[in-house]
């Protein structure tokens, strides 16, 4: 790979780490993380000791040394790919999971099971889940860590540079690598701008999850949400259904309003992580609300408040979404339990954290409708 080549990939690829999920607006504070339910003893204790730890560097970003750049590579060609140039395939490993953490916070462990550390954590203000995958040591019992993805999109950290290599010439001509800096820099862009790029794509691009799941993550960047034809035409050509991409599958599907195939891929995701419970289940409920699956939104974010009970920010980003989407009778439910669990008050809490992103209107619809006032 030229370093030219590297220089005008690099940008795009390092922005290009968000999970596939529509925009929505910006979180606020939360007021408390929820608690890890640590296991009894043994191998398995030691390793929730590292992940916790691991957090906690995450937190505090630091980051220095928890990649071993043998150990990503030695895993990477036992998986069947090689870098092209190994040296640029560490130095793009490292510093896209970089940036990532730099535009991350509220790190904390869900659950360690074969090999994988699942660590919810919010990612530019919205909720986002991390796996870390990693192998015992047999000689020190200590966790070796390989490779990384957001549970809910479609590359790893040791797949970006292949898919982008792939399709080098088409990203260029596109337009695509171009946009990826003018993101980077926060420049305002239009939804006519990414229009734009994607009637540019050839067909090989629009076929790769990788590249149109970075896509997708510009407009949550944005903010902004992609016309329906595009989402339905990104969802037609999704690869197959597996195990591993079942999370992005599930909130793409019900991005493209496709709730069938949408619920299908969502259970089969919760059966390969064994029911854990992240921030996944807040992630697809934001999907499903905004593409106006109100009922399958509340089941899916019930179970996420079973599992983190005194998560605020959470809480609060539904509700929001909800008045955004006129689910006043629903979002009057999700008010009454704020002020039940959190012992707030959810009206001085909502004018707190609004800001331009919240469409001050709708809020004031909802406070004026009879749901709301029935509350008081």
């Amino acid at each position: 790979m030229s370093r030219l080549l590297f220089c005008l990939l690099l940008p795009v690829l390092l922005l290009g780490c968000n999970a596939t999920q529509k925009s929505t607006q910006r979180a606020p504070a939360n007021h408390s993380a929820s608690a890890v339910n640590t296991p009894g003893n043994g191998q398995l204790e030691r390793l929730y000791s590292y992940a916790e730890r691991l957090a906690q560097r995450l937190n505090n970003k630091d980051i220095d040394g928890i990649w071993r750049r043998d150990l990503v590579l030695e895993h990477m060609r036992a998986t069947g790919e090689e870098p092209i140039n190994a040296q640029m395939f560490a130095q793009l490993f490292e510093q896209r999971f970089n940036t990532f953490v730099s535009h991350s916070s509220d790190w904390h462990v869900d659950a360690v099971r074969d090999g994988q550390i699942l660590l919810s954590n919010n990612v530019r203000g919205l909720p986002g889940v991390a796996v870390i995958y990693f192998r015992t040591n047999p000689l020190t019992s200590e966790p070796e860590l390989l490779d990384w993805q957001l549970q809910d999109a479609f590359s790893r950290g040791t797949t970006v540079l292949g898919a982008y290599m792939q399709h080098a010439p088409d990203l260029t001509n596109s337009g695509f690598l171009e946009l990826a800096l003018q993101v980077k820099q926060g420049r305002a862009l239009s939804v006519d701008d990414m229009v734009e790029v994607y009637h540019r794509f050839s067909d090989a691009v629009k076929q790769d999850p990788i590249i149109m799941g970075d896509y997708l993550s510009f407009t949550g960047i944005l903010e902004m949400d992609l016309p329906q034809d595009i989402l339905n035409e990104i969802h037609a050509n999704r690869p197959a259904l597996t195990l591993d991409n079942a999370q992005p599958l599930a909130n793409l599907a019900a991005m493209a309003g496709d709730l069938d195939n949408s619920l299908r891929a969502y259970e089969l995701g919760k059966a390969h992580y064994g029911e854990t419970l992240t921030n996944q289940r807040l992630i697809y409920a934001i999907n499903l609300a905004s593409s106006g699956f109100i009922p399958e939104a509340n089941k899916a974010f019930i179970e996420y408040c079973r599992a983190h009970p005194q998560e605020f920010r959470g809480v609060l980003i539904y509700f929001l979404l909800l008045v955004e989407m006129d689910a006043f009778d629903d979002a009057a439910v999700v008010k009454q339990a704020m002020r039940l669990q959190f012992q707030i008050d959810p009206d001085k809490e909502v004018i707190r954290n609004s800001d331009d992103s919240v469409d001050n209107t709708k809020l004031r619809a909802f406070m004026a409708s009879p749901a709301n006032q029935a509350l008081n």
